[in-house]
């Protein structure tokens, strides 16, 4: 399938496993192709018309440096096995579809189960507060698994969205058994704002915002949906927006002047819904497809107006009108899938992550496609970027930090673009 083994450093203990190969090698021409034969095959296949369809969409040639075709096999073999069947043994684009996001996703955290929230304040060296969120003895009672049959249920964390000021929150999607929990942390105490208990495994959460304007949290989910909660009337769900049959939607952004909601789909597609006109979507068309899915979605301030940028399995940016979804610039620094965007507003700058292990920064005034920084981030691929509010500490100024996937974080001077400190997450 063309599928190149990332280095054994990428992930602690071994390399990239071959599903995670073959969904990282997607882009939206594969996508069409066997959505195409899958619905030519009355939209439901089974396992071996699965193996059958991906080998006919992909070049399975073994050549120097790849997996090869046993390994290849065995990996749709596993693929086959975490998706969702029905009674009859078959598997319907939707299912696979929703494993998708759910797998791409998850590129942007560890591959393994966490059960715990690491939580560091500023200082040298940062200080580390640690909550082993199902073993809390403050809160026990609400934070203890709860029982299904004899004995405890493993607990799990999936997704960790962090959404910062005005509502400074963690919210987690956690799984309980065959449950899925969506809980929402104060940063201080740990304590519970909400907890959802959903059932099944199209309630995965991929992304989440806060929707200032409206006191909405937006949660999408595997399910091709996006449901809303309103903050006013303790949490109760607002709103389901359905994605319809674009694929689900991987990542989300919230942009406050436009009044907008910017979506990025399995599908490549960037999908803006105005939430003054009654949550209407807004198609931007071909100019807002991607050749790959949409892995990361930021909204800035621009030069004159409100952007939405983009990032995609295949490495590239771009950049719309929010009001409009017109296509203003596109950006190329990186070989590898984007995993996280930030936006510095003070400096103007846009930060970029990939699975290619760089970090490059882009001035948002500058149209000239190209980076004005490139750091050699690690030596692991980075998981997130994050800006904090306050300064770094020593008169180091406005930073953003990174960390990887090996728990290293980085700490960049935005004055300098240099790496002022550096600190490792131990014990886990």
């Amino acid at each position: 399938c063309g599928l190149r083994p990332a280095p054994a450093s990428s992930v602690p203990g071994r390399g990239m496993d071959v599903p995670r190969a073959l969904i990282t090698s997607l882009d939206a021409g594969r996508l069409k192709r066997l959505k195409a034969e899958w619905f030519a095959h009355g939209g439901r296949i089974r396992r071996e018309e699965f193996i059958w369809l991906l080998s006919r969409t992909c070049s399975l040639g073994p050549r120097d440096g790849e997996f090869s075709e046993p390994d290849v096999l065995a990996g749709m073999m596993e693929m086959w096995s975490d998706l969702e069947t029905a009674k009859d043994g078959t598997v319907t684009w939707d299912s696979f579809s929703s494993f998708l996001a759910h797998t791409i996703s998850s590129l942007t955290q560890e591959e393994r189960a966490r059960q715990s929230l690491r939580l560091f304040r500023s200082g040298m060296p940062p200080h580390a507060d640690v909550t082993i969120v199902h073993k809390d003895a403050t809160d026990a009672a609400r934070l203890q698994p709860r029982k299904l049959g004899e004995g405890a249920v493993a607990m799990s964390i999936l997704k960790i969205v962090y959404l910062p000021a005005p509502l400074d929150r963690h919210l987690l999607c956690e799984r309980h058994g065959a449950a899925i929990h969506l809980r929402l942390y104060t940063p201080t105490s740990m304590s519970l704002a909400f907890d959802k208990e959903l059932q099944g495994a199209k309630f995965v959460l991929t992304d989440a915002v806060y929707v200032t304007r409206h006191r909405y949290l937006a949660g999408s989910f595997v399910g091709q949906w996006v449901q809303l909660w309103d903050q006013a009337s303790n949490w109760a769900p607002a709103r389901k927006v359905i994605v319809g049959g674009r694929g689900p939607a991987i990542a989300l952004a919230w942009c406050e002047r436009t009044d907008v909601l910017a979506a990025g789909t399995v599908d490549g597609e960037l999908l803006l819904w105005s939430a003054g006109s009654g949550w209407a979507l807004k198609e931007g068309g071909e100019a807002s497809r991607s050749r790959a899915p949409l892995t990361a979605v930021i909204c800035a301030q621009g030069p004159e107006t409100e952007l939405v940028v983009t990032g995609s399995l295949s490495g590239e940016l771009c950049v719309f009108r929010a009001q409009g979804g017109e296509r203003r610039a596109q950006l190329r620094g990186h070989s590898g899938g984007i995993t996280a965007l930030a936006h510095a507003p003070e400096h103007h700058y846009l930060i970029s992550a990939g699975i290619d292990r760089l970090i490059c920064v882009w001035n948002m005034f500058i149209a000239s496609g190209t980076p004005i920084a490139r750091l050699d981030a690690t030596s692991s691929n980075v998981l997130g970027i994050g800006l904090p509010t306050a300064p770094g500490p020593g008169g180091m100024g406005q930073v953003f930090v990174a960390g990887d996937a090996q728990g290293r974080f980085r700490v960049v001077s935005l004055r300098t673009l240099r790496v002022v400190q550096e600190f490792n997450v131990t014990g886990e």
